[in-house]
């Protein structure tokens, strides 16, 4: 490296999601879900999300309960709920706090290999 070359400036490192942004992303890949399919599928992003960059996709705490992985935060929004749609989460909060994610945030999902896929039932996974 020639010595008069001013050196790459570091990128900012990136702040993590808010998971209510993470779960309206989710509902808006795969559609209407049952509430524990979607703290399943929260749980398997973060882990994702942590072994692939090794930081955290949200910061909110999964706690594990009788039911599976559960992020308290969406449980307190959706309790007594038996069906999640696109939009939910974010009808529950006041607009300021709703605002759209950052572009990084959807990069990141999809660099991550997040998609539609395949529908979970309690049959099992079909394609």
């Amino acid at each position: 490296m020639d010595p008069t070359t001013p050196p790459l400036a570091q990128p900012e490192p990136l702040t993590p999601a808010s998971v209510i942004d993470v779960a309206e992303y989710l509902l808006t890949l795969a559609g209407e879900m049952e509430p524990i399919k979607l703290h399943a599928l929260l749980y398997l992003s973060q882990a994702h999300h942590l072994a692939s960059t090794g930081r955290p996709l949200f910061d909110e705490p999964i706690e594990a309960w009788a039911e599976g992985p559960i992020v308290p935060s969406v449980h307190a929004l959706h309790n007594g709920e038996t069906t999640l749609v696109p939009g939910f989460f974010y009808a529950q909060l006041e607009p300021a706090a709703a605002a759209v994610p950052e572009d990084y945030f959807f990069e990141d999902l999809q660099a991550a290999g997040a998609s539609p896929g395949p529908a979970h039932t309690s049959e099992g996974i079909t394609p």
